[in-house]
């Protein structure tokens, strides 16, 4: 058993190949595999001899730190290689080809798409271009190891933030908490998403960080003290039991931001946020997780409503986990999760954990695992659909030189999935992603259009409410439907997602070319 307050990834700088090899030999037991990563940075060091970065380090310090961040998600040795020589095309006269031809296909493509979302980050960061989210997004979709790699980057990018000019560090903060942070929670890698955020959050906002901090300091050793007899109450629990023999509980901290965010969203005082105090409980499968769910609701009094059971409805980001609210005898409110080692891994790294290096897996396509991705984290289908419709196409000038489709890419990207989630239930248990602020007329429309178009209102956990209700996370939507009804131009204030405005605009589009024929044949006869 362990009390851990804090998850164990080191966010620091990787100034040494043998803190990377050693990290890689707590998991990767091939020494050939190890000495060819090996190779791989003694090639970047040479490509990289006399750049310097702003800091006045050797550039290599960058890629290494990078492939430190990969090596602690256990990714495998391409993954690895790739983070050591993501900048070498960029920033060098190192072609694809002669990455391919010393390291391999997997590697050199990686490299090159990094590269490619790189050159937009640069040449379009002064304001957000459809053009390289989309690059970034159809990445993601054809190899999701390139966005993990530009996030590990990133992630480095952030920690060496203070080097740059005042005005870099708020747009490159602004860009990381509003793309990478919003995308490494979207693939599930909770871990990069919170360092993402918090460090996002100290340079964009320092006087609100420092007061978010002094404030989780007041109080720290009475928490942790808390936190402690809590954490033995269910240890001892669980060990009386003689049911379940291996397990973890643990304190998990809240990141500085999130508690931010609840504070300024929700209009909470810090002591009104019921899961600073909280602990996690891992187990081996999903029996022993329901089983010590029960315990921990006969030692704590449950609050109501504040039950969540994502493991029988898990969340599109590939995450699964049992949560509860509860309170002790004192009164002390406090989050309970529980999950099994494997939902654990997954909730921590995402769709890294997918990727991560097994000894003895074989000859599995780069396909066979995106497929496993793609089918588990629905964000990747619509972006799909909208590259298809990029080849398909034709270019159309629209709003200062961005095209049409371009246009619908980047409302699309922002507005749809560069935003807080809420999770909601259809009437048979499927959990449905929504965008925060969204009312019952979305979600009809993200269940079909047809749906959406005739809505008179919903069932919200039982009660009916009218189709321009906002909805909140964990509640039952039945959506119900009349054929006497269809969208009106009033609709689109009441729509938060750019499905549902797409879906209402072209149907009063229709209706009125519909009407302007109509009148047409009138006069003409």
């Amino acid at each position: 058993m362990s009390n851990k307050l804090n998850e164990e990834f080191h966010y620091i700088e990787c100034r040494d190949v043998n803190l990377l090899l050693e990290e890689m030999r707590k998991y990767i037991h091939n020494e050939t595999i190890i000495e060819e990563v090996r190779q791989a940075y003694l090639y970047a060091e040479n490509k990289h001899e006399g750049q310097m970065r702003k800091s006045g380090d050797k550039f290599i310090i960058h890629p290494l730190s990078t492939a430190y961040y990969l090596a602690q998600w256990k990714m495998g040795p391409k993954t690895i290689i790739a983070g050591l020589l993501h900048d070498v095309i960029e920033d060098t006269p190192v072609t694809h080809e002669e990455i391919e031809q010393i390291f391999g296909t997997d590697v050199a493509n990686i490299v090159e798409s990094v590269t490619k979302v790189s050159f937009f980050t640069k040449e379009n960061r002064a304001q957000m271009k459809a053009q390289y989210l989309r690059k970034l997004f159809i990445s993601m979709i054809r190899d999701i190891r390139v966005i993990i790699v530009k996030i590990a980057d990133r992630m480095h990018n952030m920690l060496t933030l203070k080097y740059m000019p005042p005005d870099k560090q708020k747009i490159i903060a602004k860009e990381t908490l509003e793309i990478y942070s919003t995308i490494a929670h979207r693939i599930g890698m909770k871990t990069a998403k919170n360092l993402l955020e918090d460090w996002s959050f100290r340079y964009l906002n320092p006087e609100e960080y420092q007061r978010v901090s002094a404030l989780l300091e007041e109080d720290i050793e009475a928490r942790e003290q808390i936190i402690d007899e809590i954490i033995s109450d269910i240890e001892n629990k669980i060990k009386d039991s003689q049911k379940i023999t291996k397990f973890e509980v643990y304190g998990r901290s809240k990141s500085f931001y999130s508690i931010y965010r609840k504070m300024t969203t929700f209009g909470k005082n810090f002591t009104d946020i019921n899961d600073i105090i909280a602990v996690r409980i891992i187990t081996e499968n999903v029996d022993e997780c329901y089983t010590v769910m029960g315990w921990v609701h006969q030692m704590y009094t449950p609050l109501s409503g504040r039950f969540k059971d994502y493991i029988a409805t898990p969340k599109n980001n590939l995450y699964q986990s049992l949560h509860t609210t509860v309170a002790n005898k004192d009164g002390i409110i406090f989050e309970v999760q529980i999950r099994t080692f494997n939902m654990e891994d997954i909730a921590m790294h995402g769709a890294a954990a997918h990727w991560k290096y097994k000894e003895n897996e074989k000859n599995v396509s780069v396909e066979a695992k995106q497929k496993e991705i793609d089918e588990k984290v629905d964000m990747f289908t619509r972006i799909m659909n909208l590259e298809k419709l990029a080849s398909e196409g034709e270019e159309v000038e629209y709003e200062s030189g961005m095209d049409k489709l371009e246009a619908e890419i980047e409302e699309t990207v922002k507005s749809d999935y560069l935003t807080s989630l809420i999770y909601v239930l259809t009437p048979d248990g499927q959990v449905v992603t929504l965008p925060f602020g969204s009312t019952v007329l979305d979600f009809a429309y993200k269940i079909h259009t047809e749906v959406g178009n005739h809505t008179v209102g919903a069932k919200i956990n039982g009660v009916f409410s009218p189709f321009n209700t906002t909805l909140e996370s964990g509640e039952m939507i039945e959506v119900q439907t009349s054929t006497e009804i269809e969208p009106q131009e009033k609709w689109l204030k009441f729509v938060r997602t750019s499905t549902a405005k797409k879906a209402i605009e072209n149907f009063l589009a229709d209706k009125s070319q519909k009407l302007s024929e109509k009148k047409l044949f009138q006069i003409k006869n």
